[in-house]
């Protein structure tokens, strides 16, 4: 062992007086804090320094000037964020949801928010529903599965795992029975992802996969109008510009006004315009070469149908 590299950290969960770790057990000191996989582990397992530098990072993120272009699209706002901050914010992740579900949920909380600062949406919007509708995973699910990965490798490589019960009861993210299957090579990890984001988005009234490809302005309107956030604030207490009726999403899809659009939308689409409307993946049954272009024109159609309504003073 090198004695120049090396520390002992002790770990307990409350400090006595009697502690003394100033001293050094065969030439090798203690440390009092230690930094792993982007977590500043101390004596008591508190984690307020972690906590504290992941702030920090969400402050440098809002004042990070790229993401404030407005000529870049949400997709590559959302790409800088997952590429230069996400991953430091989800890293500590894997290790603080063994050891403190509060810690956990502070991260996981201060990820949502800053993806819904970098795609313009409503700060109240519900986490749950933020990823089901970019049909991605949340953090705490990203990091349940890097650990059920982590415990297929230490058995397929025959190692011992004294409390696996400890860490398979740590992933709530999957059944038992899925669990089972993956470590057993039954199935996959990315076919227990799918059939995660599935069923939580038939639960949101997404019924045919992925909603959104590109999210540029037109579909984050589109996002906007499905996740019903606008209800939320934007046109909380506004009248409809076109119709002067109290404006909501639910007025949208029946306002005269918007009439026309929307039977634009079934003509060319040959889908009702209000079906499209709530549930953007019915779009996914179409033929591939024809897909994108539809998608790209109702959203265009919902983009012009959300500002006609709502007006310069609502948007």
């Amino acid at each position: 062992m090198n004695e120049k590299k090396s520390a002992i950290m002790p770990l307990a969960l409350r400090r006595r007086k009697s502690d003394n770790f100033n001293q050094h057990l065969l030439n090798v000191p203690y440390d009092k804090e230690y930094n792993y996989l982007g977590i500043v582990f101390v004596l008591t397992l508190q984690f307020d320094i972690t906590l504290r530098k992941s702030s920090a990072l969400v402050r440098e993120m809002n004042n990070y000037g790229v993401l404030k272009q407005g000529n870049l699209s949400a997709n590559h706002r959302l790409s800088i964020w997952n590429t230069y901050f996400s991953s430091k914010l989800a890293y500590p992740l894997l290790a603080l949801s063994l050891m403190n579900k509060t810690a956990t949920k502070k991260v996981s909380s201060q990820i949502a928010m800053s993806v819904k600062r970098c795609l313009g949406l409503n700060q109240c919007l519900e986490k749950e529903k933020l990823y089901t509708w970019l049909y991605e995973l949340t953090p705490k699910e990203k990091a349940e599965f890097s650990l059920l990965r982590t415990v297929k490798k230490l058995i397929s490589a025959d190692y011992r795992i004294e409390n696996l019960e400890f860490f398979i009861n740590k992933i709530t993210s999957c059944s038992k029975e899925d669990i089972s299957g993956y470590i057993d090579g039954k199935t996959k990890l990315n076919a227990l992802k799918s059939k995660l984001l599935e069923n939580r988005a038939h639960k949101e009234g997404i019924s045919n996969g992925k909603p959104f490809e590109t999210l540029c302005s037109s579909d984050l309107d589109w996002l906007r109008f499905s996740s019903k956030e606008l209800d939320i604030f934007r046109w909380k207490g506004k009248l409809c510009s076109l119709c002067n009726q109290p404006l909501s999403t639910n007025h949208l899809k029946a306002c005269m006004g918007t009439l026309k659009d929307r039977d634009d939308i079934k003509c060319r689409t040959g889908i009702e315009a209000i079906d499209l409307m709530e549930d953007p993946s019915l779009l996914n049954a179409k033929p591939a070469s024809i897909k994108k272009s539809l998608k790209s024109y109702v959203a265009g159609r919902i983009s012009k149908m959300i500002h006609s309504a709502g007006g310069k003073a609502t948007l």
